[in-house]
């Protein structure tokens, strides 16, 4: 007889075999243990849920917690991964689900499913970008007086940012995706990037996005620079990061993968896809 209960980090090896049938290219065993790893303030003490036959795990579905502050107030977050049953108890899926939803006044995200917008949508999961504009680094004059630089050094970026961004920079600093910073002296802009490819090259794709105002000011004449800088042909920004602003020249391509979100405190333009899965596992 099956049952669901909340899986902790002695629940890993158990669990593990689960994640051997997902399809090649995979994360180690290693890095999937870091699913299993408390790194963020707010986190619950367990890392999502076991779908269980006897003693033996059938089904999992993970769940990375935070307490994050947005625009001042605390919010707490969720994000659902590694979605995983085995074939014979495919039946049981959303029953795995059904415990994450019953979390009330959390912010739930997934920001890796493709196949399961048709399945989450009706739970009121909402898609976070269905376009993603790539910004081309077409040489500009520099703005009359502009200081903007662009810095990588992470000694040079602790330095620059509030006591917000700071946070942020120190719980992702030791995973896998880097930031960079538009500095403009009195002002800034915090990124965290990943380089992905997109039409065959190497782009920026943004997943976080501080101070949007002073990028989107300053982005035209610094573009070549923070692509140079990232060894990349473009910076692709999901659609909620721009406030409606278009930047030109600009590629406009669909979101390859789903970012699905489920709120009822935190807006689309407050998102981005920070804690979660894609920094752990370097997805």
């Amino acid at each position: 007889m099956t049952h669901i209960r909340k899986a902790y980090a002695d629940d890993f090896e158990a669990i593990y075999p689960l994640f051997l049938t997902f399809r090649e290219p995979r994360p180690s065993k290693e890095t999937f243990r870091q699913l299993f790893v408390h790194r963020w303030p707010g986190q619950e003490e367990h890392f999502g849920y076991i779908l269980e036959d006897g003693s033996r795990a059938v089904g999992f579905l993970g769940a990375l917690t935070s307490e994050r502050e947005i625009n001042g107030r605390p919010e707490k977050f969720c994000n659902m991964c590694c979605w995983v049953v085995a074939p014979e108890y495919r039946s049981q899926s959303l029953s795995l689900v059904f415990h994450l939803l019953k979390l009330e006044n959390v912010t739930i995200t997934n920001f890796t499913g493709v196949k399961v917008i048709p399945i989450l949508k009706p739970f009121g999961f909402r898609v976070l970008d269905a376009y993603s504009h790539i910004l081309l680094p077409l040489p500009r004059p520099a703005a009359l007086g502009c200081r903007c630089r662009v810095r990588s050094d992470p000694g040079e970026i602790e330095s620059r940012l509030d006591a917000h961004d700071r946070q942020i920079f120190a719980d992702h600093r030791e995973l896998h995706y880097p930031f960079v910073l538009v500095d403009g002296g009195d002002e800034y802009s915090l990124l965290s990037v990943k380089t992905v490819r997109r039409k065959r090259l190497p782009v920026a794709e943004v997943h976080y996005l501080s101070h949007r105002k002073t990028f989107l000011r300053h982005v035209p004449h610094l573009l070549p620079a923070l692509c140079l800088r990232l060894g990349v042909f473009g910076l692709m920004v999901g659609e909620h990061f721009l406030d409606g602003e278009t930047h030109r020249p600009a590629l406009i391509i669909p979101q390859r993968l789903a970012r699905l979100y489920r709120s009822t405190s935190v807006g689309r333009e407050e998102m981005d896809t920070l804690y979660s899965e894609l920094q752990v596992l370097n997805l």
